[in-house]
């Protein structure tokens, strides 16, 4: 059902009102420019994030200018526009719509990026890599607000804008800190300073009357993983945790585990206890080093871990499964694994033995049970804080969708009756372009 037209908007459809340029060159390694590929373009913001040299690049581009708008058609990337305002080259995977005398500066970005408009891509891209066309887009239907109008709407959605910009830029910021908080308390933590010892004959109260042991001696048991056959293929079935399943922060999503067979002798050995940690031993890449770890707490049925990673299971008499899994996050987290790490350009490995041969300082069972306790309450905070923060980025997606809902729907910002009818701006464009005109009038 139409929506009835608002004072001075009329119903047009985009192939009306703008066309997309046809050019495509590839880049020359003699004049580099910039280039913005589906990565330097966020998702629903329609800010850019950076772009790279185009000597770079070697697959076919699309130039622009500024002012042009880059519409990305490729799904799940229906919702990424933004306006550049310089010069330079973009993926294939962009529309490039040069400025139309029909539209004011930037008000065709926040069109394509309203909801509307993404549902209605969204429902027409299939395929592989389902992306959009052209001829797909340009019959969708909208109401054009007068020229003067759409100045006002763009002005309006920008103020919004900022301010949302600015609350998700702090909250952005702010979990940034807690990350860095939380690496503090575990450096405390493990220096000795984090909580005091209760024994206090004791000069010192850091790390250095700690024991000192290398980490294969605080284990009972250690094994790689292995990846198993189809299921029903072996003797007994089981859930496989994989690397793809360690989250942040050293958390572990066994509810997405595969399913896979192994023999009666590979489950003996490799059966998944509570309190066992999970070393990540190969993956990582080019930015983050191989290491991660995950303490194992529960699964719903037996669990083994895949070939990718190392099961490590702490001797009880002489260390918390929880202690020395905090303070292997740390030496994660540190970079302290980057030097034991070897690979290729997309995968690292990690040298288990060497890593297993690495030094671990602990305090006996008391003062390590206080040390847990304490990282755990902070934690706690620090996971609540997270928690509403997220939320609050949340929040601004949110906002910034009601915000271009409101401008389209003629809520945001006053209509003017002295305003040149948008009716009047389209049989002008008519006049100007007839060919363009009679053929969409005609599709």
């Amino acid at each position: 059902m139409t929506e009835p037209l608002l004072l001075g908007w009329a119903q047009t459809c985009l192939g009306i009102v703008t066309s997309p340029s046809s050019l495509s060159i590839k880049p020359n390694d003699d004049d580099p420019q910039a280039y913005l590929g589906m990565d330097n373009v966020e998702a629903g913001s329609t800010r850019i994030t950076g772009n790279e040299i185009s000597s770079r690049i070697r697959s076919i581009t699309r130039p622009f200018t500024p002012g042009d708008t880059l519409y990305g058609r490729l799904r799940p990337y229906l919702n990424k526009v933004c306006t550049p305002e310089f010069e330079g080259l973009a993926s294939s995977e962009f529309i490039v719509f040069p400025p139309s005398s029909a539209l004011a500066h930037n008000f065709l970005k926040y069109l394509l990026n309203s909801q509307s408009f993404v549902a209605y891509a969204s429902s027409i891209s299939d395929g592989d890599r389902p992306r959009v066309k052209w001829n797909q887009i340009e019959d969708w239907q909208f109401q054009l607000p007068p020229l003067a109008e759409q100045e006002r709407i763009v002005a309006a959605i920008e103020e919004h804008f900022s301010r949302i910009d600015a609350a998700e830029s702090a909250a952005q910021t702010a979990l940034a800190r807690l990350d860095t908080l939380r690496r503090a308390i575990l450096t405390a933590a493990f220096s000795g300073h984090l909580v005091k010892p209760l024994n206090s004959s004791r000069t010192s109260s850091d790390a250095s009357n700690w024991d000192v042991k290398e980490l294969s001696d605080l284990l009972d048991h250690t094994t790689g993983g292995i990846w198993g056959s189809k299921p029903g293929e072996e003797e007994v079935d089981v859930n496989v945790v994989r690397v793809t399943e360690l989250t942040l922060n050293g958390g572990l999503n066994t509810a997405t585990a595969a399913r896979r067979s192994i023999t009666h002798k590979q489950y003996e050995s490799r059966l998944l206890k509570k309190g066992d940690i999970l070393l990540e031993k190969s993956g990582g890449g080019p930015t983050t080093p191989v290491g991660r770890v995950a303490l194992f707490d529960y699964h719903t049925g037996p669990a083994i871990c895949t070939n990718f990673m190392q099961l490590m299971r702490p001797k009880h008499s002489l260390i918390r499964s929880k202690f020395l899994f905090w303070q292997l996050h740390l030496w994660h987290i540190q970079g302290r694994t980057a030097k034991l790490q070897k690979g290729s350009s997309n995968i690292r490995n990690l040298q288990t033995k060497q890593y297993l041969a690495e030094v671990v300082s602990y305090p006996d069972l008391t003062r390590q049970d206080q040390i847990i306790a304490v990282i755990e309450e902070c934690f706690s905070h620090i996971d609540a804080a997270r928690v509403t923060l997220e939320r609050c980025l949340q929040r601004c997606n949110i906002l910034r969708r009601a915000v271009l809902a409101s401008a389209f729907s003629g809520r945001l910002v006053k209509q003017n009756p002295n305003d040149e009818p948008a009716s009047v701006l389209l049989e002008r464009i008519a006049a100007e372009q007839p060919e363009r005109h009679t053929r969409r009038k005609s599709a």
